[in-house]
C-alpha cells in the first residue's frame, strides 16, 4: 500500500513538472510579449496626444505673437502674460513627452498617469485661458 502510494505522488509530481516545463515558458513568453506590445502602442497613442497637444499651444502660441504685435498697452501686457502662461503649459506638455519617450516598462503604468493627467490639465488650462483671450482681442 506504501508502494502504490508513493507510485501515485511520484507520478503526480511528474506531471506537475511537465506541466511547468517548455511549454508554459512558450506560455508565459508569449504573454510577456503581447504585454509589451500593448505598453508599446499606449506610448504610442499617449505621444500621440501630447504632440498633438504642443501642436496646439505652438498655433495658438504664433497667434498671441501676432496679437501682441497689434495691440497696445493694457490689452499688450494681457497678451503677454497669456504668452507667457502657454509657454509653461507647453514645457509641461514637453517634459510629459520626455518622461513617456524614456519610461520603462516597468514603470510604464506610473509615467502614463502622469502624461495624461498633464495632457489634462493642460488642455482646460488651455481652453480657459482660450477663454479669456478671445474677450480680451475681442475689446482690441
Amino acid at each position: 500500500m506504501k508502494k502504490i502510494a508513493l507510485i501515485l505522488i511520484l507520478a503526480a509530481n511528474a506531471l506537475a513538472l511537465y506541466s511547468c516545463g517548455p511549454a508554459s515558458d512558450k506560455d508565459a513568453d508569449s504573454a510577456q510579449e503581447e504585454i509589451k506590445q500593448n505598453i508599446a502602442q499606449e506610448k504610442e497613442e499617449v505621444i500621440k496626444e501630447l504632440q498633438d497637444l504642443r501642436d496646439e499651444i505652438d498655433g495658438r502660441l504664433d497667434e498671441l505673437s501676432k496679437d501682441i504685435e497689434k495691440t497696445k498697452d493694457e490689452t499688450r501686457d494681457d497678451l503677454e502674460k497669456a504668452k507667457k502662461n502657454l509657454n509653461g503649459q507647453r514645457s509641461q506638455v514637453e517634459k510629459a513627452l520626455d518622461e513617456v519617450n524614456d519610461a520603462t516598462d516597468d514603470a510604464w503604468e506610473e509615467i502614463r498617469h502622469r502624461a495624461r493627467n498633464t495632457a489634462d490639465d493642460v488642455k482646460t488650462k488651455f481652453r480657459e485661458l482660450g477663454e479669456k483671450l478671445e474677450d480680451v482681442v475681442e475689446g482690441c
